[in-house]
């Protein structure tokens, strides 16, 4: 017998804006959960709610460099017993407005990666083909540099673009072919993202504009930034790989944390995201 679930999404699916979505059965939203699925890719998992007799209903995203908050990702919880026509209204004037801006954005991020992806592997191609013998492992192994000082490297294996799937390894590289390699690589068209806590702080001071300004911590592992009158705050990444924003004043010390991008389009909705924490936090802490 279908779940209560399956059984509004299924009442639901005729009414919805738009033709062609369809229900079937998700095990992303538990045993007893089902999906509105809409043929361009957008889907609505519903699930049995914690409390007793009602249903939640919240939007999903496929994997995406694309930086979703809270904001992008709503839901909303009903009683199952309202049928399928509540269900499909709650979904219409409390999920879709949000749903169908963002999901237009994060199919451009996801197809904007996927050029920044081909480009690296096509990169990593061209630097191979410099010196006979070269590897090319399209996977994540811990970078290795083995040298002999005074004498010819050996051995190296690179980590191409810092994207973790473009792995050189070279081996008995003369100065010849080192220079035509690191000489290719610096040839390469297109901005380099931000990959350092003191880098994003220096996007972050330019976008607060004003007096802000950014320093950087040895080898740039963090950032901080200050203007004058203000607290200081500090851009670190903690144990988890995440990025975090510290207030030094705030007694609560962390006051925000993003999780990495690898697109410069990610880093930088990241970075405008830590300005506006920053505005946010500087503003209450003015009104205390």
């Amino acid at each position: 017998m279908p779940s209560i679930t399956y059984q509004l999404a299924a009442e639901a699916a005729p009414l919805m804006p738009g033709d062609g979505w369809t229900v079937r059965p998700s095990a992303a939203s538990g045993k007893e959960g089902a999906a509105l699925e809409h043929p361009d890719g957008r889907r609505v998992e519903i699930s049995p709610a914690r409390r007793e007799g009602y249903v939640r209903a919240r939007v999903a995203y496929p994997d995406t460099s694309y930086y979703l908050t809270e904001h992008h990702r709503p839901w909303t919880e009903m009683r199952a017993d309202r049928g399928g026509r509540a269900l499909e209204q709650a979904i219409r004037t409390k999920l879709l407005p949000v749903y169908n801006e963002t999901y237009p954005k994060v199919l451009a991020a996801n197809e904007e990666s996927r050029k920044h992806a081909e480009a690296r592997a096509a990169l990593a191609d061209h630097l191979a083909a410099l010196v006979p013998g070269t590897e090319v492992t399209r996977s994540e192994p811990s970078p290795i540099v083995e040298y002999r000082k005074g004498g010819t490297i050996e051995r190296v294996t690179a980590q191409i673009l810092g994207d973790g799937l473009n792995i050189l390894t070279f081996r008995y590289v003369d100065d010849a072919a080192t220079t035509a390699v690191m000489k290719a690589y610096g040839d390469r068209k297109g901005p380099t993202p931000m990959t350092t806590p003191a880098a994003v702080a220096g996007r972050v001071a330019e976008i607060l504009g004003g007096g802000w300004k950014a320093d950087a911590g040895p080898w740039e592992t963090y950032g901080r930034l200050d203007a004058p009158d203000t607290d200081t705050y500090t851009l670190h990444v903690d144990d988890h790989g995440e990025l975090c924003l510290w207030a030094n004043l705030d007694p609560n010390g962390e006051i925000a944390s993003f999780r990495e991008m690898r697109t410069p389009e990610g880093i930088e909705a990241v970075a405008e995201a830590i300005a506006e924490a920053i505005r946010q936090h500087h503003t209450a802490a003015d009104q205390e």
